[in-house]
């Protein structure tokens, strides 16, 4: 755009729509993913308080095991591709990337790709920001957001324990993939630091 240029309603409408959906929804879904988690496996986060894994860690086994973002956006074969042992998606067939099947493939995280692991030796093999041309901009901002967010948590609320047990609503959409809530008995907040 040159100097005095100015986006077009459609453009400024569908930016604020990318921020929105990108910038936010999906940063809240990987604190929340990240924060359940470990509140559901306190061995997890003792490891992490121990020192013997870090935030990071947990970060990258929250992005391998529940992406933000579970599927890719739905494109069209534009010619015929093997993929081998006499499967051939056909040209003009959809194709839909889910970025959580990449993520719990066992040939690639072992046979107990469900379970989640800090120190999981894969844990940052994951599609969760996509891949070449198509990697998310905002991964490293992402991944330091969820890292600070859930280690101030845990800082502020160290006996912080979920409230209730069971399955958690998840969010109903076919692209995000978080919780709708995630219910928390926070317990006393610790001392303030210098």
């Amino acid at each position: 755009m040159g100097e005095g240029a100015r986006l077009s309603e459609k453009e400024l409408v569908d930016s604020l729509i990318l921020l929105f959906t990108a910038g936010y929804e999906t940063s809240v879904n990987l604190i929340c993913t990240a924060l359940h988690e470990l509140l559901r496996n306190p061995a997890q986060l003792e490891l992490v308080r121990r020192g013997l894994a870090s935030w990071e860690d947990v970060v990258e086994e929250a992005l391998r095991i529940e992406p933000p973002a579970f599927y890719g956006l739905l494109r069209f074969a534009v010619e015929d591709i093997d993929m081998g042992e006499g499967v051939v998606i056909g040209r003009g067939e959809p194709i839909l990337i889910s970025f959580g099947s990449a993520g719990r493939d066992p040939a690639v995280h072992g046979a107990d790709a469900e379970r989640f692991d800090v120190l999981r030796a894969t844990r940052g093999q994951h599609l969760s920001f996509g891949f070449g041309t198509h990697h998310c901009l905002g991964a490293t901002l992402a991944r330091m957001e969820c890292a600070v967010a859930v280690r101030r948590f845990f800082e502020t609320f160290p006996a912080a324990a979920l409230a209730g047990a069971g399955e958690l609503p998840r969010v109903q959409s076919f692209i995000s993939n978080g919780l709708r809530e995630l219910p928390v008995v926070l317990g006393p907040r610790a001392p303030l630091a210098d």
